[in-house]
């Protein structure tokens, strides 16, 4: 199961996008930030990892869907994309 196998991804989109948690799902996400650099390194090396795995877009749909308000696009890659472009956007996290 994805949430074994990516409990970083799991618990960020668990905790972070859902409705409400902030007025849009950029703001959502860049409020990840606030968890310092080593926490963002680490989501960033999951959200690598699925974008990298040889899952199907409707297992990585599900799986975000089962976690989070928020879908871009209604693609599992386009939001884990989004997910990497906000979070690394003005930063030197890689």
């Amino acid at each position: 199961m994805i949430e074994d196998n990516y409990p970083e991804i799991t618990e960020f989109m668990d905790k972070c996008l859902y409705q409400g948690a902030a007025s849009s799902m950029e703001e959502a996400i860049s409020l990840y930030k606030l968890n310092g650099t080593e926490i963002v390194n680490s989501l960033l090396l999951e959200v690598d990892q699925l974008l990298d795995a040889s899952l199907g877009e409707n297992e990585l749909l599900e799986f975000i869907e089962r976690h989070s308000d928020y879908v871009e696009n209604n693609s599992a890659v386009d939001t884990l994309m989004l997910v990497k472009n906000v979070l690394t956007d003005g930063n030197d996290v890689k």
